[in-house]
Formats: C-alpha cells, sequence, structure tokens
C-alpha cells in the first residue's frame, strides 16, 4: 500500500528540520528505508511508520543494519518474558533511539541475559546508559556471577583430582 509511507508536507518539514541530511536522499531511498521498518517481524506497521518522525536519523541506516539490530533486540527479548513485554509495549520513540544506537551497545543486553540479570534492568535503560554507568552496572551485578562459576570450576576440579588420588590409593 503505498499511501501508507506518504507524509504530509508539514510531516515532511518536521522530519527535514530534525534530519536535514533526508533532503539530500532520493524519495525511492527513503520510501525503501521506510519499507525495511515496516517489514521488521513483531514491530508493526503503525509503529514502523511512527518511529520515523521520532527520529529521522532512522533513514540514514541501511536497511540489513536495522534488520540485524531488531534482531539483536528479538534475541535479547527471548531471553525473558519482562523483557519481551518491553520490547513489544516499546513506544515508537523509543525504538527509534535503540535502533540507532552503536552496534556495541547491544551485546550488553547478550552479556546482561547470559548471567540471568534481566530483573535488574529495562533493556532500554541498559543500552541507553553512560560507558561508566554500565561498568558499575557489571562491576556490581555481573562480576559476582563469573567469580562463582569460577569457584565452582575449582571446587569441581578439586574433588575431581580427591576421587583420582582416592582411586589411585585405593581409598575409595
Amino acid at each position: 500500500d503505498d499511501h501508507c509511507c506518504q507524509v504530509s508536507l508539514t510531516e515532511a518539514g518536521r522530519l527535514f528540520l530534525k534530519q536535514p541530511s533526508i533532503l539530500h536522499k532520493r524519495s525511492s531511498l527513503l520510501q525503501q528505508r521506510v519499507e525495511a521498518l515496516q517489514a521488521l517481524p513483531g514491530l508493526g506497521q503503525q509503529r514502523a511508520v511512527e518511529v520515523v518522525p521520532a527520529f529521522p536519523a532512522l533513514l540514514n541506516l541501511q536497511p540489513a543494519v536495522l534488520q540485524d539490530r531488531w534482531q539483536l533486540l528479538q534475541q535479547a527479548a527471548a531471553t525473558s518474558p519482562r523483557w519481551q513485554q518491553q520490547l513489544a509495549a516499546m513506544p515508537p520513540a523509543t525504538v527509534a533511539a535503540v535502533l540507532v544506537l552503536r552496534c556495541s551497545r547491544y551485546s550488553r543486553l547478550q552479556q546482561v541475559a547470559a548471567s540471568g540479570q534481566q530483573a535488574r534492568r529495562t533493556m532500554r535503560g541498559l543500552l541507553c546508559m553512560s560507558d561508566d554507568a554500565y561498568q558499575a552496572f557489571v562491576d556490581k551485578h555481573l562480576q559476582q556471577q563469573p567469580a562463582a562459576t569460577a569457584a565452582g570450576a575449582a571446587a569441581a576440579v578439586a574433588e575431581s583430582e580427591l576421587v583420582g588420588l582416592a582411586a589411585r590409593t585405593g581409598t575409595l
């Protein structure tokens, strides 16, 4: 449906004021990028159209980049019912704000999910917090996990060595 991608002159003016660089892009390219947003599974047609006025800089991203970032969000959300609800209910402006973040920010979601700490922060909160704040969060909540795992691994090795020693000495 072609007119789902059309905007009024007033709305176009607002988009250009927010993101002047889109003035230099072909209309066919802009339409392709809006269609790429609409094709993101789970985003929904309406929310996809609403993210552009919220953050026109999205139109500067390649469709493959949008697809990759959206897929990372979906994969992270799949690790937690809470995060699934957050992604499904995320307002268009928030979706837009997180989709334009550096790709390196998305590894935060994977790191938190791998440690099972999704309840401690929202997806948006993790993605948007400063690097210093995120490092403090990691130091406080995520470093304990590897230490416990390391202690468990050390205990398992010690137990294995004791079992081996007992077997060799016939005390088993």
